[in-house]
């Protein structure tokens, strides 16, 4: 069998999230003509909470169109407060003006609805991206470079604490374009010359591989746990206590010892993202692979029962019933991120923990190198692509100059550009 025109290879991404997405953009605005993302969602729509827009990850966007899509309900954060829990006492406060002076874009924050409409709508655009919702992989033929799809079966959630309704005008539906008799036949086999598998932290294409080696695919428990609450500007009652956290562009880092809480205005200003870190009430959960477990108002606000007036009377505002506790874990590094055709993006490679805020960042950086790779290979290669390479300090390291530096001046491509017959030599094609 012949090989199909190079820019027209059948690349299929599983998941539609951020290193997903990222990747289907990516490709399509490099020229890429066939491409679908399988998604187990039935409809994209505002699910989520906060999430960062740091400059390493902004710069990236901009390049590929989107980033004035993403910031259109976003805020672009003025100052960063670290505050002790207990006093309510500001320890250190950063004018952030320097870092749109230094790395050439602000320090955003924005609803993570917001950074996933951006990518799902700029790939749908280009015309080389197909969507597919509903569907989940249950298998993957590492040696054929094909994945066995069936229908997702979806159990009904609340927000709990996490946004998930919209209007339908902001939901992205399912795009029908893909000329197969057999499309509504469940269980199905989908043959690819290449699969990205951006299918997040608990992804099945990383258990293969690392069952095809004969390693389990563990998980590295930290201990600690998050609440996440979004609390809309109409629960307040416009306490004037609490209105400057909305109409503000300012971070507030309460911290305590062994916990802390961060938060920032999302949304337009219309909301207020509150994350929390603290030691997990759920380290030993009887729930099978759970990351997530039902939470207890009460024990949130006995968790933080000691912490100042101000940060309390926020706390209190959790809508009953909407709060979730997340077990901050982890995956152990794996030394061999692709098997054949079939690699692994995001947080299926490399998950981390929220720390520093830079997840999603690296999620968009794996995508825009993957881009830049396969499109540098196809000048100067005939063949088809056969194989990838596996491949004075702030005690607030969020706010640490020296931090950031590694951070945000960092540009992926410009790496890929400066190192690629170093790192990619040794990549063979047949």
């Amino acid at each position: 069998m012949s090989s199909p025109p190079l820019w027209n290879i059948k690349i299929h991404i599983i998941g539609a999230g951020m290193a997903g997405m990222g990747s289907a953009l990516a490709l399509a605005r490099r020229g890429f003509t066939n491409i679908h993302v399988w998604e187990s969602a039935p409809a994209l729509k505002e699910v989520g909470a906060g999430i960062n827009l740091v400059p390493n990850m902004a710069k990236i966007l901009d390049r590929w169109g989107v980033l004035e899509v993403a910031m259109a309900e976003g805020v672009e954060l003025e100052t960063a407060n670290v505050i002790n829990c207990q006093t309510d006492d500001v320890l250190t406060k950063v004018d952030l003006a320097y870092i749109r002076k230094e790395f050439g874009y602000p320090f955003s924050v924005c609803h993570r609805w917001s950074l996933q409409k951006a990518l799902v709508r700029g790939a749908l655009d280009t015309g080389s991206v197909v969507l597919h919702l509903n569907r989940i992989v249950i298998e993957y033929d590492f040696e054929n470079t094909r994945f066995k799809v069936t229908e997702a079966e979806h159990i009904p959630v609340s927000s709990s604490g996490l946004s998930t309704t919209s209007s339908n005008s902001d939901t992205i539906t399912e795009e029908k374009d893909y000329d197969d008799a057999d499309e509504d036949e469940f269980p199905r086999w989908i043959e690819a010359d290449l699969i990205l598998a951006g299918d997040g932290i608990k992804s099945k294409a990383r258990g293969g591989i690392l069952s095809r080696r004969g390693l389990a695919d563990d998980v590295v428990e930290s201990g600690q746990a998050a609440y996440r609450i979004l609390l809309k500007r109409d629960l307040i009652n416009e306490d004037p206590e609490l209105v400057p956290f909305f109409e503000g562009s300012q971070s507030y880092r309460w911290i305590g010892e062994g916990r802390h809480v961060i938060a920032y205005p999302i949304s337009s200003h219309q909301t207020f993202n509150i994350t929390t870190s603290h030691p997990s009430h759920n380290s030993q959960s009887t729930i099978p692979d759970s990351w997530t477990n039902p939470g207890s108002k009460a024990e949130m606000l006995d968790m933080f029962g000691d912490s100042c007036p101000r940060l309390k009377k926020l706390l209190n505002f959790a809508p009953e019933g909407e709060v979730i506790e997340w077990k901050l874990r982890a995956r152990a590094p794996i030394a061999q991120w692709v098997e054949g055709n079939i690699a692994l993006v995001g947080d299926a490679c490399h998950p981390t923990l929220p720390d520093l805020a830079q997840g999603a960042a690296q999620a968009i950086e794996d995508a825009s190198v993957l881009a830049h790779y396969w499109y540098t290979k196809l000048y100067e290669s005939q063949g088809p692509i056969r194989q990838l390479l596996s491949g004075g300090t702030n005690p607030d390291k969020r706010l640490d100059k020296n931090i950031q530096k590694v951070l945000y001046d960092y540009d992926c491509v410009v790496e890929a550009k400066n190192r690629f017959h170093t790192l990619f030599n040794p990549v063979h094609y047949s």
